[in-house]
């Protein structure tokens, strides 16, 4: 059975959310902590803010704390979008200053390298530090505590090699549409980063008489959601038409159960989230990926090869941590076979996937993010499906 058949009965939702998480490296029982120094360059920087995105505040604390102690930190030398900076205050380590958001959207805060000098004798720069990111949202405005749902896709032909491709979401979000004449897509559209609810992307440049598959993204500060495999002719007037199951796979919600990990390669020093899914019916089988964990404003990484494992209680085969499976590489792992439904009253079978990530020891430190895709289809196709 060609591949492309395959996935008519399967639903492949690849699902560009971001997860944030926080590596401080401390020592094991107890004592100061130990922040990784870089090979090249000055002091290390790692900012953190008491306040969680989304927000109304209008004066967002951010804590600025150094590997070493420094000089010559100034307001102006602090960088932030859609924000300015003020009250800027500390000495040696640690220094305090506050981000005000100017107007509704994401506003995001760092600080560049070599803006603040080591005090020891080498005299060095700074390194730059981690973005903290934040959608402020004033009082009044439509809550984002959850992630975007998609709604109202749609794919209007604005000439014989070009469509508009519109979709609504339940709060604010950005916009991203990817498309190609296959389910792998290839292109995209510029990412428009909103946020808003009624979207719209051109997709130009398209062969005329041509089927395309395509689907839409919107993302706010809970994560991104992606639509189903959705489908358009161009020169047709016709709608765009889903391929996917009545009830498509979906992320429902995400707990993070651990944010702050410390670098002693054990899982249950690690970071550790729970994944709320909806899964056809159908389709019991289920398996997923994940891209290795990136440092914000660093070129640092942490492989999740052997070091990130998953399992479920709704599933036959990776019931916990004493059964549950551990990623080798980037691509799909296992197949988890499904027997349970946490919400039997919902459509679709309801899942929760629990994810743990070890950290290796002399990981450096920082704010790091990943992506994931996850993958049903009927057990009986996993044997022809790559």
């Amino acid at each position: 059975m060609k591949s492309s058949n395959r996935l008519s009965f399967g639903n492949f939702f690849l699902l560009g959310f971001l997860v944030t998480a926080l590596l401080i490296l401390a020592a094991i029982g107890g004592g100061s902590p130990l922040v990784a120094r870089a090979e090249a360059g000055g002091p290390t920087v790692t900012l953190s803010s008491t306040t969680s995105s989304p927000t109304s505040e209008s004066a967002i604390p951010v804590s600025a704390l150094f590997s070493e102690s420094v000089t010559g930190l100034s307001t102006s030398s602090i960088v932030a979008t859609n924000g300015t900076i003020s009250d800027l205050s500390g000495s040696s380590t640690v220094f305090t200053f506050v981000l005000n958001p100017i107007a509704d959207g994401t506003t995001t805060v760092m600080i560049p390298s070599d803006v603040a000098s080591s005090t020891s004798a080498s005299s060095t720069g700074n390194q730059a530090s981690n973005t903290l990111e934040f959608l402020f949202m004033p009082s009044g405005t439509s809550s984002t505590s959850t992630m975007p749902m998609i709604s109202n896709v749609a794919a209007t032909s604005t000439g014989t090699t070009s469509e508009m491709i519109t979709w609504a979401t339940d709060v604010p979000a950005s916009s991203w549409v990817l498309y190609g004449t296959t389910t792998t897509y290839g292109l995209a559209t510029p990412f428009e980063a909103g946020p808003v609810t009624d979207h719209m992307a051109d997709v130009t440049g398209l062969q005329d008489s041509t089927l395309y598959h395509f689907v839409v993204s919107s993302g706010n500060a809970m994560g991104t959601t992606t639509s189903p495999d959705f489908t358009f002719m161009t020169g047709s007037t016709s709608v765009a038409t889903s391929t996917a199951s009545t009830t498509p796979l979906a992320v429902t919600g995400v707990d993070t159960i651990t944010s702050v990990a410390v670098a002693d390669n054990t899982f249950a020093s690690g970071w550790k989230w729970v994944l709320h899914l909806t899964v056809p019916d159908t389709e019991n089988a289920f398996r997923m990926k994940f891209g290795d964990f990136l440092a914000s404003g660093s070129t640092s990484t942490i492989g999740i090869a052997n070091n990130l494992r998953i399992f479920s209680p709704q599933s036959s085969t990776m019931v916990d941590e004493g059964s549950s499976m551990t990623e080798v590489d980037n691509n799909y792992g296992a197949w988890m076979y499904l027997t349970g439904d946490s919400s039997t009253s919902i459509p679709g079978r309801q899942i929760n996937v629990t994810v743990e990530m070890r950290i290796p020891a002399g990981t450096a430190s920082g704010t790091y993010t990943t992506s994931f895709g996850a993958q049903s289809i009927p057990s009986a196709a996993t044997s022809t499906t790559p």
